[in-house]
C-alpha cells in the first residue's frame, strides 16, 4: 500500500523532495529553500492508514518563482511527506491556499529516488505572522483514497516569549 511506503526528515531529504518538485514541474525551477516551522502534527492519513504518531513536530514550506507552493510533513526515520500544488488565488490577503497536483513520499535515503503521485485536493491556511496557524491538507488519490493532514504552528509570540524567559 502506498502508506507503508511512507518517509520523513532531514535536509537531505526535504532537498530531494524539493528536487523532485522541480524535476516533476512543468517549467524549469530552481530548488527553494525550505522554510521550518516548529509545532505540533495534528493528523496524518493516507489510504486509511494513520499516521499521526510518525509525524514529527517540523513542517517544511517552499514556494517556487512559478509560484508552486509545497508542505513538508516531517515524519520519523527522516521520511517527508510531501503535498505541493498551485495557488488558486495569488491575491487572497489572509487566507491562503493552494489546490494539490501532486503527493511525494521521499524515505531520505540517497538510494531510492522519491515517489511522485498525482493527487487533487487543497491546502489551506492562514497568513503566517505572530499568531499559530493551522495548516489543513485534504483530497483524493488516483486509486480514490482519501488523504488528510493537518498542523498547528508554535506562535512566533510563544517562542518570542521563550526566548525572552531564557535570557532572565
Amino acid at each position: 500500500m502506498i502508506a507503508k511506503t511512507f518517509l520523513l526528515l532531514t535536509a537531505g531529504a526535504c532537498l530531494a523532495a524539493g528536487a523532485a518538485h522541480a524535476a516533476a514541474a512543468t517549467k524549469s525551477a530552481e530548488v527553494p529553500d525550505i522554510e521550518l516551522l516548529a509545532g505540533k502534527c495534528l493528523s496524518v492519513q493516507v489510504s486509511g492508514e494513520d499516521m499521526t504518531s510518525a509525524c514529527t513536530g517540523v513542517l517544511g514550506i517552499t514556494e517556487y518563482v512559478d509560484g508552486r507552493q509545497g508542505f513538508y510533513f516531517m515524519m520519523a526515520s527522516k521520511h517527508v511527506l510531501t503535498l505541493s500544488g498551485l495557488p488558486k488565488n495569488k491575491n487572497q490577503k489572509r487566507a491562503k491556499g493552494f489546490a494539490i497536483d501532486r503527493m511525494i513520499f521521499n524515505t531520505g535515503s540517497e538510494t531510492a529516488a522519491p515517489k511522485v503521485i498525482s493527487a487533487t485536493g487543497h491546502c489551506a491556511y492562514r497568513a503566517f505572522g505572530k499568531k499559530s496557524v493551522t495548516v489543513r491538507c485534504s483530497g483524493k488519490l488516483p486509486d480514490s483514497s482519501d488523504f488528510v493532514a493537518a498542523f498547528l504552528t508554535d506562535s512566533s509570540e510563544e517562542k518570542d516569549k521563550a526566548a525572552d524567559d531564557s535570557a532572565d
